[in-house]
């Protein structure tokens, strides 16, 4: 008993397992992991000083999100945070590290969005027409939707979507939003089924 206790008083979760974990996980993102995306981040950091001495200790870059990025490079993030949220990320949330720099390279971050070509409050409209346009009700969401299916062929992508602002707030995503779409067209399809068959036997 007493050399178990000694061995765990003196065991140490070794270096070599903490930097493979960092490049592992660098390597799935895509970038440098964030301090809350690592586990033994608080480990790492009381052993090596910082995150920063930390990630360059395993060999990443840490991610600086000062580093100047051109407008074109903004939009195309925006655009491919936005498919993996499923809604337009916020400004204020973590969601979107670069906001900062995209409002000042932009003016404003309903510019910025509006420049990527997704939803936000249009150039020039007031807050009160911007919150004119949010109290579409859940039926009127998808009615319209259904609509735009019908004339165009297919169901519309978000970007195409007039009122994709509306759609999160009030459903939480977009892939939300088309399951609710389909739920209605199947319960209109067999609604519509359920009225054939009553006309058929009231005939006979």
């Amino acid at each position: 008993m007493v050399e178990m206790k000694r061995f765990s008083q003196n065991w140490r979760y070794p270096d070599e397992n903490i930097m493979d974990e960092l490049k592992s996980l660098a390597e799935g993102l895509g970038r440098a992991p964030k301090r809350r995306e690592y586990v033994r981040s608080g480990m790492a950091i009381k052993r090596y000083g910082s995150w920063t001495d930390t990630l360059r200790r395993a060999g990443i870059e840490p991610l600086d999100v000062r580093k100047s990025i051109s407008k074109d490079h903004l939009i195309a993030i925006l655009i491919q945070k936005t498919e993996e949220l499923g809604y337009i990320p916020r400004s204020t949330s973590d969601e979107f590290i670069h906001a900062k720099q995209a409002i000042v390279k932009f003016g404003s971050w309903n510019a910025f969005v509006n420049a990527a070509e997704l939803q936000g409050r249009e150039p020039g409209e007031s807050v009160t027409d911007s919150n004119q346009r949010k109290r579409h009700t859940l039926e009127s969401l998808i009615e319209l939707a259904l609509q735009m299916e019908e004339v165009n062929g297919r169901f519309p992508s978000y970007r195409e979507y007039p009122y994709l602002e509306s759609v999160v707030q009030r459903f939480q995503s977009w892939s939300k939003f088309v399951l609710a779409c389909k739920k209605r067209k199947f319960e209109k399809s067999h609604s519509a089924s359920d009225n054939v068959f009553s006309k058929m036997g009231a005939s006979k």
